[in-house]
Formats: structure tokens, sequence, C-alpha cells
């Protein structure tokens, strides 16, 4: 099925966010342990000046894996397989604010997981306009977000499982 890259307007944005919850697609990057996450600061709201997972919005007809690979590259410049990524989880994300005035945040956030081969493969990171900053974290560092503490108990959960 064709993809539709029609890229809506603000207004239009705005208007989607403000009546309907919108898809996300997010991914996790870790070093090849599962000892640490490779977190992104972000400029914008929800979350302004927080680390998080990079990711966004699954456009009309696209593939949860496709939209995962599109927007790895996108916001990092990573090139990746797909075969090496590993779905793990839906998520409700509500946050009180986005980045419209007045109108709250609310996502159904589909999750994958990506092993990073090699901690300096960071050296190819080419950030966003959305970010200023990326690094690494011990996964049990009290600063991470809650709701990524909680992807990453269910990551590693499943990958026990495997």
């Amino acid at each position: 099925m064709k993809i539709n890259k029609y890229i809506l307007s603000d207004k239009e944005y705005r208007e989607l966010m403000r009546i309907a919850p919108i898809i996300t697609v997010d991914v996790l990057l870790f070093n090849k342990d599962l000892k640490k996450i490779l977190l992104f600061k972000r400029k914008n709201d929800p979350l302004k000046n927080k680390y998080y997972s990079c990711g966004g919005r699954l456009l009309k007809n696209e593939g949860f894996t496709d939209c995962a690979l599109r927007k790895l590259k996108e916001e990092t410049g990573l090139k990746i397989n797909k075969n090496n990524l590993r779905f793990n989880g839906i998520f409700n994300e509500i946050w009180p604010n986005s980045k419209f005035i007045n109108v709250n945040y609310h996502a159904v956030n589909i999750y994958f997981l990506y092993i990073m081969k090699k901690e300096n493969d960071i050296s190819k990171i080419c950030l966003d306009e959305q970010h200023s900053n990326f690094k690494w974290f011990n996964i049990n560092n009290k600063s991470i977000h809650p709701i990524i503490k909680d992807k990453i108990k269910i990551i590693i959960n499943n990958e026990k499982i495997e």
C-alpha cells in the first residue's frame, strides 16, 4: 500500500490532536548487554528539555516498522536494518501539554527495541531540529522518565523470555 506522506498543516495537526489520540512509533536504543539506553534531549513540548526516546507520528498507510525506521533516520540520521528491530509493546501516553497551546497530548505509542552493536556508533548520529543532545544512561538511573523506565522493564522482561 502506498504511504501518504501528506504533512498536516499546524492547523490540521492541532485539530487532530484536540479531538483524537494520535498513533506514534518510538525506538528505544540499547547497548548490547541491555544495561544502557541512549536517550535524546527534546527541544519541544511535550517533555521539553527532558531526555526521551526518539519517534513520532505514524503516517497514513505506513507500517509500524517502516515508521520506526523513518523516524529513527529523520531524528538521528541512523539507518538500520529492519530485521534488527524488535517490537516490544504499546503504551498510552497522555501529557497535559503539547506543541499547541491549550491542547493536551495523547498518543497510542507502539515501541521497538534496537540493540546498538557498538556504543561508539553514536558518532554517526546527526540530530534533527527537535533534539539538542543525546547520551547514554544506565538503565537504573533515577533521572530517566517514568514512562521510559516502564518500557525498559518490559523490554528486559521480554528479552529474558526469548
